[in-house]
């Protein structure tokens, strides 16, 4: 049970998520004040979610591509060749 917990945290799947989760939350209070805080630029903690949110995702991205790029090599070499002899 324990593994399986590491494992789903681990993945790069749930760095995404919780990457756009944040990211999602982040840009939603800073729309509530973007032009107040654009005035005299001030740091708050929706743009600390934000930046952590970016950061996740950004993270996961590689693994995720790679996972893909395998997919799809593994997937082509089981497809048979379809030749005829007509």
């Amino acid at each position: 049970m324990l593994d399986m917990a590491k494992r789903i945290l681990d993945s790069p799947y749930m760095d995404l998520l919780m990457g756009a989760i944040l990211f999602v939350c982040g840009l939603s209070e800073a729309l509530d004040v973007i032009s107040r805080d654009l005035e005299g630029f001030r740091l708050k903690a929706h743009h600390g979610v934000m930046a952590f949110g970016l950061f996740n995702i950004l993270k996961a991205l590689p693994d995720i591509l790679e996972s893909f790029e395998r997919i799809h090599k593994t997937a082509k070499k089981k497809k048979p060749s379809s030749s005829h002899s007509g």
